[in-house]
């Protein structure tokens, strides 16, 4: 459906955020929600992330070249993922999602971090206890 970024990370690990993280929305026909989330680290800045930059219009200009985007090249190159059921990061927050969480990060560059945060200083959900879920890990 969509991707979008948080800053700093909704997910932790060992309860430390990463600078940012991105989302892919996906949805059923059924209305059934997965996400994936990778967890972006202060590194190499990320040539997808300066396309994407890039191609977002400015006042009046045809958004053409933000539409014709690939998202693909956020993703990490591994598949180790976890796996839990959980819910919205944005209001309801509802609790009608599939997780998927990418156990490998990628990079962003402290540039692009500091563009990210310019127009959204902080916008990730406080990490919510586990409750009674289970988080799976699978290779």
């Amino acid at each position: 459906m969509q991707f979008h970024f948080h800053l700093p990370s909704d997910h932790t690990v060992d309860g430390s955020a990463a600078p940012m993280e991105v989302h892919f929305v996906h949805a059923a026909a059924e209305g059934d929600l997965a996400v994936i989330g990778v967890l972006m680290e202060s590194g190499e800045a990320d040539p997808a992330v300066r396309s994407l930059r890039e191609a977002i219009p400015s006042g009046g200009e045809s958004a053409g070249a933000l539409a014709a985007f690939d998202a693909r090249p956020l993703l990490p190159e591994g598949g180790s993922h976890y796996r839990y059921p959980g819910s919205l990061t944005t209001p309801p927050c509802s609790e009608i999602v599939s997780w998927v969480v990418m156990a490998e990060s990628t990079t962003v560059s402290q540039e692009q971090i500091d563009a990210f945060a310019a127009l959204y200083p902080m916008n990730a959900r406080p990490v919510q206890p586990l409750e009674e879920r289970t988080i799976e890990l699978r290779q």
